[in-house]
């Protein structure tokens, strides 16, 4: 059963405004699972947590992978594709520190992307301590736009969500590392079409009480 967020007609009409009225591009960003779910509730939506891959094994990219019905282009910008054992679970990782994931080339209209973002040491295991640096996603759009986020990751269920009023073309995940690592990893990753009157809910909320990030073009 689907939970929508529900307001006052007058807050929500409110709320379709400000959206609809915004000059530029926004993103919003939600860091729990729960929150990202709320915010897509009524749309499509699907997840690949990559359990059909084999651990602790190499393959070349690009690859075609899908998340439910919704199909996507998987690549590295340097290297192979590592596939990381951690506690328990599979996550999408990389062979070489330095390389980036990228993932695009969507089969359907994609305006939400979510998962949980960590990094990983040489065994693919979750890094704590020092070299637990900082993930950055790199959200772009299809008008020109981009967008960046960057934390520190606590965890491997540390989650990020990102909401988009623009159709989104691609997304990169990157840390920065250097020969030594970490590893960037990828797991539970959703791709979605939030109904618009979710997203614009969600923007009235989250914008009311913390801001709402805005686009800048993305630079040559």
């Amino acid at each position: 059963m689907q939970i929508r967020p529900t307001l006052p007609g007058a807050l929500a009409a409110a709320a379709v405004l400000a959206f609809a009225a915004s000059s530029q591009a926004a993103v919003i960003t939600v860091t729990s699972l729960a929150a990202f779910n709320a915010a897509i509730a009524g749309g499509s939506s699907g997840t690949d947590n990559f359990s059909d891959l084999t651990i602790n094994t190499f393959f070349s990219g690009p690859v075609n992978r899908s998340a439910g019905l919704f199909g996507y282009r998987a690549s590295t910008t340097t290297g192979d594709f590592f596939v990381a054992p951690t506690a328990g679970f599979v996550a999408l990782s990389v062979e070489e520190s330095s390389a980036s994931i990228v993932l695009d080339n969507f089969s359907r209209t994609v305006f939400a992307v979510g998962g949980n973002f960590f990094n990983t040491n040489v065994l693919g295991e979750f890094t704590g301590g020092a070299i637990n640096g900082p993930i950055t996603v790199r959200i772009n759009d299809f008008n020109g736009g981009a967008f960046s986020n960057t934390f520190t990751p606590t965890g491997i269920t540390t989650y990020r969500g990102f909401l988009s009023d623009t159709r989104i073309r691609s997304v990169t995940v990157s840390n920065g590392s250097t020969v030594t690592g970490p590893w960037e990893a990828i797991d539970n990753l959703t791709l979605a079409v939030p109904e618009p009157s979710s997203v614009a809910l969600t923007v009235l909320a989250l914008g009311l009480a913390v801001g709402v990030s805005r686009r800048r073009p993305a630079l040559a």
